[in-house]
């Protein structure tokens, strides 16, 4: 009966050699695969661009003004007013007329829309923006 128990002491040994190494294993690159999880949200990688500090020379000011009423050719003329003003003001501040696009003029009539049916306040929205 001796024989018998050390006979199958060296491979139940050697079977339970093999089952520690395995857990031991498995729970190392569990836990290091579950950690890089964690940490891959917090950190940006960029390739190909180098972090250097640029002084700016360049502004683009875009300034947007409107208009409403319910006679076009009026509300139009108001627009151009509002346009003139601000050319004006740029001119008193030393921008450069090349310096300064007009936008195009955009004309919103409320009763042609199809989806409004509050119909209260102005029929007409002129709106225009000039950049700098």
């Amino acid at each position: 009966m001796d024989t018998e128990r050390s006979s199958l002491f060296v491979p139940a040994a050697v079977l339970g050699v093999c089952l520690l190494l395995g857990l031991v294993v498995g729970g190392w690159v569990l836990g290091s695969q579950i950690k890089d999880l964690k940490l891959a949200d917090r950190y940006v990688t960029v390739k190909g661009l180098v972090e250097r500090t640029v002084k700016s020379d360049t502004a683009i000011w875009p300034v947007s003004f409107k208009e409403a009423g319910n006679d076009l050719p009026q509300v139009f003329a108001k627009s151009e007013t509002d346009k003139n003003s601000v050319l004006k003001f740029f001119a008193a501040q030393g921008v450069q007329p090349n310096e300064i696009s007009v936008g195009q003029i955009k004309v919103t009539d409320k009763l042609a829309n199809e989806y409004g049916g509050n119909n209260t306040g102005p029929r007409y929205i002129v709106e225009q923006t000039v950049t700098v």
